[in-house]
């Protein structure tokens, strides 16, 4: 199975160490956890396979930072507490996401191991 390398922009650490467990139990793969606008920045000259972005972290909207993903045929999407008018339209998630987090926990906490992203 093929080792990924995935990006998270998240300035909020329990998110991003939540979304990082949530894709190692997933799939295979080196999460990369940036805080910052400049953080990612640097890390854009690996090799990604996918990407998670907050909208508004650390110094900026990683607005920058989907443009050159898109650039680079790296798909990724945006999950952020931003309100809906503030995120562009390719913005997939809320932090209703958030919710989904919490459910996730409790499944663990009751044993059961099954992950899903849709919310259900």
């Amino acid at each position: 199975m093929k080792m990924l390398h995935i990006l998270v922009v998240e300035d909020e650490p329990w998110i991003a160490m939540d979304l990082e467990m949530m894709i190692i139990e997933v799939v295979t793969a080196t999460v990369v956890i940036e805080r910052s606008v400049a953080g990612a920045k640097k890390g854009l000259d690996e090799i990604l396979d996918f990407a998670f972005l907050d909208v508004d972290v650390t110094n900026g909207k990683t607005f920058e930072i989907a443009n050159i993903l898109t650039h680079k045929h790296v798909p990724f999407v945006f999950v952020s507490g931003s309100r809906k008018a503030n995120c562009p339209v390719s913005c997939a998630a809320s932090r209703s996401f958030q919710s989904r987090i919490l459910r996730l926990r409790s499944r663990r906490a009751a044993g059961f191991r099954k992950l899903t992203f849709s919310g259900r």
